[in-house]
Formats: C-alpha cells, structure tokens, sequence
C-alpha cells in the first residue's frame, strides 16, 4: 500500500456516519437537501419543490426498494443529512452505488465513510455469491 493510501484508509471521520432506512417522518428532513439545487445538479431528478412530490418518491421508490438508506450523522437526532442506495444489475456480482448529501457536509469525508459503510453491508449479503462466481 502506498503512503497516500494508508493515511486514507486510516484517516478516522470527523462525524460518526450511520445508514438507516427511511421512513415517510423524514420528508422535511429529506426536503431540506433534495430542494438544493447543486445538490440536485449531479443527481437524475431535479431539485424538489415541494414536499408532495418527495413524499410520493419516498412512498413508491424509496421504502420498497431493498437497500436505500438515509445517511445520518451521531449527535444530529438521526436527522437524514443524505441518501445512499445500491441496485443490483444484470451481473450478480455487481451493482450500482449512488449518493447524495446536503451541501453543509461536503468535503467532511461523511459521503466517503457513508459508501464505506455500504459496500461493507452490502458485502455481507452478497459475499457468497461473488465468491462462488470466481471460483
């Protein structure tokens, strides 16, 4: 391992990270971010505009889907500061990760530890299958 690595890799958060579930109480919560504007920009939706319209996506896409998780900070009354999800795709092996989080959390290193913390989940579930792909 390179010298840049190891710093990284041992590199602690300034925030405790935790992933959850959603549930529809953090439509204002979610508001709060998904309005944003540049945080919308990467993102395939636009920036909401009301809270309807993000309580339907809650609803519809955000619960029944097996692993979308809202990304919350210790100390911040599980307050949803961001979203991470993972879908499988065509390859069992493989999936899509994405994120999104409030702007005010930029360049903290939460999105880094969020995905860390995701892909560690995921793996757990998905371990076996990977390994038997490769043997």
């Amino acid at each position: 391992m390179e010298r840049g690595q190891e710093a990284l890799s041992a590199k602690k958060p300034a925030v405790e990270v935790t992933l959850r579930r959603f549930s529809l109480a953090d439509v204002d919560a979610m508001m709060a971010w998904a309005s944003d504007p540049q945080v919308a920009a990467p993102c395939r939706w636009e920036p909401y505009e009301s809270t309807e319209p993000l309580l339907a996506f809650i609803r519809d896409a955000v619960l029944p889907h097996p692993w979308f998780r809202a990304i919350c900070l210790a100390g911040d009354d599980d307050r949803p500061v961001g979203a991470i999800s993972v879908s499988p795709t065509d390859d069992a092996c493989r999936a899509e990760l994405g994120y999104v989080l409030a702007r005010a959390h930029w360049g903290k290193g939460v999105a880094t530890t969020a995905v860390r913390r995701a892909v560690a989940a995921v793996m757990v579930v998905a371990r076996t299958a990977c390994a038997d792909a490769f043997r």
